[in-house]
């Protein structure tokens, strides 16, 4: 299972319950690693919109190097947060 944002609070959770179960293996996709997935893809995170699609090749770049052993990926969840909006004033 992929799980986009895997690191945050509710993204941590989703990989210990995928990872408690048998046959599963888990990859984080964050900016940070989580030390509970079997595998983790750290994110560049830019913010410019042109940067984020070289992000996002980053990414695939890296699980397809994953997963070129075993390409089945059967579930993909994504539970990437926000949470950096709540530092607006107007919020």
């Amino acid at each position: 299972v992929l799980v986009y944002g895997g690191k945050g609070a509710l993204g941590s959770s989703v990989v210990k319950a995928f990872k408690n179960r048998t046959g599963w293996q888990t990859i984080s996709v964050d900016l940070a690693a989580n030390p509970i997935a079997h595998v983790n893809i750290l994110s560049k995170h830019h913010k410019q919109h042109n940067q984020w699609l070289d992000d996002a090749d980053y990414v695939e770049k890296q699980l397809n190097d994953v997963t070129k052993h075993n390409s089945n990926i059967r579930a993909v969840i994504c539970v990437a947060g926000g949470m950096h909006i709540t530092k607006k004033k107007n919020f």
